[in-house]
Order: C-alpha cells, then structure tokens, then sequence
C-alpha cells in the first residue's frame, strides 16, 4: 500500500491468464524431461564422440512459431549435423545439412537414440 496525497491509496496489478494464443505456442517448447535426457545423451554419446550438443531457447524477438531446439554439431564444426524440436506431443529430428525431417518420435531419448554415433564423429580429413 502507498500514501498519495496523505490518502491510503492500492495499487492494483493485473492478472494475465494465459490465452489460448499463448498455450498453442507451448507445443514447440523443449520440457525439463526433454532437456535431461538430451544432456545425458550428450554425456554417454556426443562428447565421448568428439561432438556438443547444444540446446537453442526460444528467444523474446523470435516469433511464436519458433521454439526451442537442440543442435548436435560435430567438433569444431559451425553447423549442426542433427536438429531436434518438440512438435506437440513428439519430437522431431531433422538431419542439418539436407534439411530433410529424419523422423518423429515419442521421446527424446527415443529420438537421440536413432542417430547413428558414427555421424556425428569428427569428419575424416581428406587427403588431396
């Protein structure tokens, strides 16, 4: 409560109840299940392979179609070899340098699962 005016006045803050504009966006946003199980993937399977793996929050100048990810890039590369989003109820894999969608999936240890570890090792350098 603050005093204006030798006069006891309340300040009233609004309540903003999520609308159904806001919750629709939600489906594109990683959970904290998603997120651990893409950082113990990452343990047992990207780093051990010379690989990162990197998830990408939505940002506030995003638009609401653009949601969370998870990048696996391969050492020392800039570009991800993988992507993984949530879509609804599934996760959806996509492999970086095609664009093309590698699948959906009901988990994201299922998703991370598929990848062959061998795709994400460091590429073998070419002798000219």
């Amino acid at each position: 409560m603050q005093t204006v005016l030798d006069h006891p006045s309340a300040q009233i803050l609004p309540f903003i109840a999520p609308t159904a504009s806001s919750s629709r966006h939600q489906k594109n946003r990683l959970t904290m299940r998603d997120r651990i199980q893409a950082l113990e993937w990452a343990a047992n399977y990207a780093n051990p392979a010379g690989a990162r793996l990197e998830i990408h929050g939505q940002l506030f100048e995003d638009a609401p179609d653009i949601g969370d990810y998870i990048g696996i890039y391969r050492a020392h590369d800039q570009w991800l070899v993988w992507g993984a989003a949530r879509d609804g109820a599934a996760i959806t894999v996509w492999h970086g340098p095609s664009g093309n969608d590698f699948g959906a999936f009901d988990t994201m240890k299922d998703a991370l699962a598929a990848l062959c570890v061998n795709s994400i090792q460091p590429r073998a350098s070419r002798q000219i």
